[in-house]
């Protein structure tokens, strides 16, 4: 009695068992489809604070002493970038 019934504990632990495994890798291949189809994407996406919007580029003052390497604005006086937090270096 001991014996059929540690065999169908076995039975079970060892279904339950592949069971929950073959679910986690078919989860993992799904996972690095979506991962490998979209790599382009997500280089071709940076963060919103390293890129500079459109209109303050197109705003971007050359006259100024001091510039963000970023290019993010310009100003008379060295400082911080105000839109990515660089340091503002000379404007060559």
């Amino acid at each position: 009695m001991k014996k059929i019934l540690f065999t169908i504990c076995a039975v079970a632990t060892a279904t339950t068992f592949l069971v929950s495994c073959s679910g986690n890798a078919q989860q993992n291949n799904a996972e690095k489809a979506d991962s490998t189809a979209a790599p382009a994407q997500q280089q071709t996406t940076a963060p919103a604070e390293a890129k500079p919007a459109a209109d303050s580029a197109a705003a971007l003052d050359l006259t100024k002493k001091f510039i963000c390497p970023n290019r993010c604005e310009s100003a008379d006086q060295e400082g911080a970038c105000s839109v990515c937090g660089m340091d503002l270096v000379p404007n060559e």
